[in-house]
């Protein structure tokens, strides 16, 4: 059975540094696209897609879906261009990707159909149309095939920069012999795609801190694609007690000081973005401060853990492959021939 077509159309945020060659010209899409690229692809595979690089926001095509980047548009001119798309071919869906400062104008939704959107936000509750959308991968997909847990060599390994949080949390785990650290200078360096794809497949636990400007990073969904399981940071959450049962960590709250105190009692009255985005049952194990890795690795029942994860995972895709199907499919215009 053939797959329906769909038009992509791609507004990229061309300020951004990744899209500049070093004389100020803009890399064409074909050789820089946005990092969710491929990851989105795989979402729509129920689709035969025909994409559009635009940027401009001029582009027109039947019934499309439009993939906004970034914050720096001119809501605007994206409300005028969402308008004029569905004046000539129905309801647009909008997929809205980057905003991970999440200082983005979301009156754009308000011309959109339905929205898919990464990085969770408090702001997108106020749109019932918007759906959350988990960052995914920056790596292509092909490169991981997991391995039999039971046979992977370590059992934890973070590649990345030495930024943030991740001071304490590579100072932690520096002296560790069960698993793997790789510290890059920048977001480009270190390993190749195919070596970091490697090094996943062969973790059990892959330590996810938080990302530059957002506690979600790609890290999370390249672990859960390898099979590993992503021990993720978290920016608050009624639970964080938790983390200081055993013994190490119990100690070192009750030393801490009133700063540690007090930043146990300022992020309790956090919400945790974890279960914002996932809801209450979010399986995957969170962190709150980094010097308690140890104790947090040595209680993870990883026998129980990882199957349950891997099975979450390959679920929580399949429903939303079906709703973002259902979506589209839904808000589309009948058969009849559609005019631009």
């Amino acid at each position: 059975m053939s797959r329906p077509s769909l038009d992509v159309i791609w507004q990229r945020d061309r300020s951004r540094p990744r899209y500049r060659r070093p004389d100020g010209t803009i890399h064409s899409f074909v050789d820089r696209k946005p990092r969710e690229y491929e990851w989105i692809c795989a979402l729509l595979g129920g689709f035969a897609l025909r994409h559009h690089a635009d940027d401009r926001f001029t582009v027109q095509a039947p019934a499309p879906i439009v993939v906004l980047e970034g914050d720096a548009y001119d809501a605007a001119q994206v409300r005028r261009y969402l308008r004029r798309l569905a004046l000539s071919t129905g309801p647009v869906g909008l997929l809205h990707i980057g905003d991970e400062f999440r200082r983005a104008d979301l009156s754009v939704y308000d011309d959109a159909a339905f929205v898919y959107r990464n990085y969770w936000r408090p702001a997108m509750q106020a749109h019932s149309q918007c759906r959350y959308l988990p960052l995914g991968v920056n790596c292509p997909l092909d490169l991981f095939s997991p391995r039999a847990f039971a046979d992977r060599r370590y059992l934890w390994s973070f590649a990345g920069q030495h930024k943030g949080s991740r001071e304490r949390m590579i100072e932690t785990v520096a002296g560790r012999s069960d698993g793997y650290l790789v510290v890059n200078d920048d977001f480009n360096s270190g390993l190749s795609k195919t070596a970091y794809a490697q090094l996943l497949a062969d973790t059990k636990v892959v330590l996810c801190p938080r990302g530059f400007a957002a506690t979600e990073s790609y890290r999370v969904y390249e672990a859960l694609e390898a099979g590993a399981v992503p021990l993720v940071e978290d920016d608050g959450g009624a639970t964080l007690w938790r983390e200081h049962v055993a013994p190490r960590s119990a100690w070192r709250a009750l030393t801490g000081g009133p700063s540690y105190w007090f930043d146990l009692a300022r992020r309790s009255r956090r919400p945790s973005y974890w279960r914002s985005a996932y809801g209450p049952d979010v399986p995957f194990p969170r962190i709150y401060r980094w010097e308690n890795v140890s104790d947090v690795l040595d209680r993870l029942d990883l026998s129980s853990l990882a199957p349950a994860l891997e099975a979450w995972w390959t679920a929580y895709k399949s429903t939303l492959r079906s709703q973002l199907f259902a979506d589209i499919q839904r808000h589309r215009p009948s058969n009849r021939p559609t005019r631009l």
